[in-house]
């Protein structure tokens, strides 16, 4: 065993495990003052934080304040729309699949499974997605619609080393292999369309010739401005979003095939997951308009 193979051989702990808010936050101004408060707040939670902003900008009692407050203005079609709550779910979505490829280790560890370092490899790469998932959405909120692109890129990339690695056992192979000549895994293993994906990102995030009319704005007497955050060009890559959300779910999918075990409980708990995309699908697209279902704080 190399030093490679003994560095990766370690246990999966829990501390991915914690739900991470970091990704619910969205940012809101009320009279000069920049704010946060998580997608979903309840009506109530941004009426008092918006009482005490107003109580403090004006030397105020916030009681007094409070009673001149109308609730109806803090019901969630004046604080969120539809793009902010599937970015909400995905995030959510992403904790959920996280806890579920830890459990399904430590269940193939209770199994005294003998991993090769391709599958030690695999988990790895699955587990720390979480965090890149919710980097893209934390760009997305505050419209860095560029640098969101090779944070996707490398999200596409990590799903395709994954694909590669479960099947390697071979730790020389592993330590040798160059990481972004993998992509043809994922079109071999999941679906031969996700190669088209790969090559828009690629061509974005080295922002290409083409693509550099992405940042640049003219105006009608045709002087040039650069453009350095837009909300709603960084909506517009959203359904990208979706569709990596979606690979990573088919990953983990394929690598509860992988194993020799019954699986069918993690093949149910990833099937309630698969649903709940098609819930995040018809919010993006307009047609789930009620907003309620989410969990509340």
């Amino acid at each position: 065993m190399n030093n490679y193979e003994k560095s990766m051989k370690v246990n999966h702990n829990n501390k991915f495990l914690k739900r991470d808010e970091i990704a619910d936050l969205q940012v809101y101004q009320l009279d000069g003052i920049t704010y946060c408060l998580p997608i979903n707040s309840t009506p109530k939670l941004r009426q008092y934080f918006a009482t005490a902003i107003k109580a403090y900008k004006y030397d105020s009692d916030f009681d007094e304040i409070l009673l001149f407050e109308d609730i109806k203005k803090y019901q969630d079609k004046e604080y969120i729309d539809k793009d902010l709550v599937t970015c909400y779910m995905i995030a959510r979505g992403v904790d959920n699949l996280l806890g579920l490829i830890n459990d399904f280790y430590r269940f193939l560890c209770r199994n005294d499974e003998n991993f090769h370092i391709g599958e030690i490899t695999y988990f790895n790469t699955m587990t720390r997605l979480r965090e890149s998932f919710k980097s893209t959405l934390i760009l997305c909120y505050r419209g860095f619609y560029i640098e969101m692109m090779p944070i996707m890129r490398l999200i596409y990339e990590q799903l395709c080393w994954a694909c590669y690695s479960i099947d390697e056992s071979n730790s020389n192979n592993i330590l040798n292999n160059w990481k972004t000549k993998n992509t043809r895994y994922i079109k071999e293993k999941i679906n031969p369309e996700y190669g088209k994906l790969y090559s828009i990102l690629s061509s974005e995030a080295h922002m290409a010739p083409p693509e550099a009319g992405k940042y640049l704005s003219f105006d009608k007497k045709s002087n040039c401005s650069v453009i350095g955050r837009s909300g709603s060009k960084a909506k517009k890559d959203i359904p990208i979003i979706i569709q990596l959300y979606q690979i990573y779910l088919e990953v983990f999918n394929y690598g509860i095939k992988h194993f020799s075990y019954d699986t069918a409980h993690y093949q149910e708990l990833l099937k309630n997951q698969f649903e709940d995309l098609k819930i995040i699908n018809a919010v993006h697209s307009g047609k789930a308009t009620d907003f309620s279902f989410i969990d509340r704080v």
